[in-house]
């Protein structure tokens, strides 16, 4: 767990040993107590001046361990959540820990010019339906809930933000809490070159965003949607208009590309109409053309019939000629006669 700068006071108080004139006050005087475990705890001084808290020799891994497992608080979402209620304090709020709101318990509930808030700090593992259970007891006794989470899988799903913590300073602006350096950057958005919000690029230190979630600087809204459903994040009421200039240019852009396609379309339509007018006069055509045919083939039948018809007879007459012929050229005058009329 690592050393330990808060504990519990005689009256649950919350006490932060490194505060001004605590560690002489609690020096060899008792009643401290463990904010996880709540078995007893002491202050000492090592030679560098820095203050701790500390169990008794071999007990802190004991109880820790038995405390948690129990589904006791960790250290750091108890210090988390003494941090922001007494934050909320110092910022003119009226606050408190832990207490009840019908069936729900959130770490933090504030007042904030006549809006309640309720503040939840997660820093272990729940599922997104847990988390989504509880804000909704919370909205319908008429909170507005925000998470501090290191559940960084839903943040895009819930009024959320990612915690980030260090042991040591960094370079970029982070809030002591106790000896740990916490930044949020999941769930915080703002605007790129193209004025559209997108992730990742601001980093503001804990208290930061606290400031600017009070004073209703900042707006949760939907940003974006893919096949795993709406994404959401927190951005400044700023970079909320610009997003919203660049929704506006790009629905301008949408109108008139479809403008565009509907007017191709509309010609695509009148050109097709043109087609489709050729091609009934094609079919009328084609139908009369079929008609003639029909009719040529019924008249070409029958002057073939009649032809067959006059060849048949033709052939009848010149057999009954070769017949006469022959009858006559069995006499002497049929020979004289087919000799005078040129018969051979």
């Amino acid at each position: 767990m690592g050393p330990m700068r808060v504990a519990y006071g005689p009256n649950r108080e919350f006490i932060n040993i490194r505060g001004r004139g605590e560690y002489e006050r609690w020096h060899g005087q008792g009643g401290l107590r463990c904010v996880v475990c709540w078995d007893k705890v002491h202050p000492y001084r090592l030679d560098n001046g820095n203050t701790w808290l500390r169990h008794t020799a071999g007990s802190e891994a004991r109880h820790h361990a038995a405390a948690i497992g129990s589904g006791g608080q960790s250290y750091e979402h108890v210090s988390l959540t003494h941090w922001v209620c007494a934050w909320l304090k110092s910022q003119g709020h009226e606050a408190k820990c832990d207490r009840q709101v019908g069936s729900s318990r959130p770490d933090v509930q504030a007042m904030v010019h006549g809006r309640r808030l309720a503040i939840e700090i997660q820093v272990s593992y729940i599922r997104l339906s847990e988390a989504q259970r509880r804000t909704e007891l919370l909205t319908a006794n008429g909170y507005d809930v925000v998470w501090l989470t290191r559940n960084l899988d839903w943040v895009d799903q819930m009024p959320a933000v990612g915690l980030h913590v260090e042991e040591e300073r960094p370079r970029y602006r982070t809030t002591e809490v106790h000896g740990r350096f916490y930044s949020v950057r999941e769930g915080i958005l703002s605007c790129g070159t193209s004025g559209r919000l997108v992730p990742g690029v601001k980093r503001p230190a804990l208290d930061t965003f606290l400031k600017h979630y009070v004073g209703q600087s900042t707006r949760w809204a939907a940003v974006g949607c893919d096949g795993h459903g709406e994404h959401f994040g927190w951005a400044m009421t700023d970079d909320w208009q610009q997003h919203m200039g660049w929704q506006a240019k790009q629905l301008r852009e949408f109108t008139n590309e479809r403008t565009q396609q509907e007017s191709r379309l509309r010609l695509l339509q009148s050109s097709l109409e043109d087609r489709e007018r050729d091609l009934r006069l094609v079919t009328r055509e084609l139908s009369n053309e079929r008609a003639n045919a029909r009719d040529l083939r019924e008249r070409l039948a029958v002057s073939i019939s009649r032809t067959r018809h006059a060849h048949d007879g033709i052939s009848q007459r010149e057999h009954q000629l070769r017949l006469v012929q022959a009858e006559l050229r069995g006499s002497v005058w049929g020979r004289r006669l087919l000799k005078r009329i040129g018969w051979r």
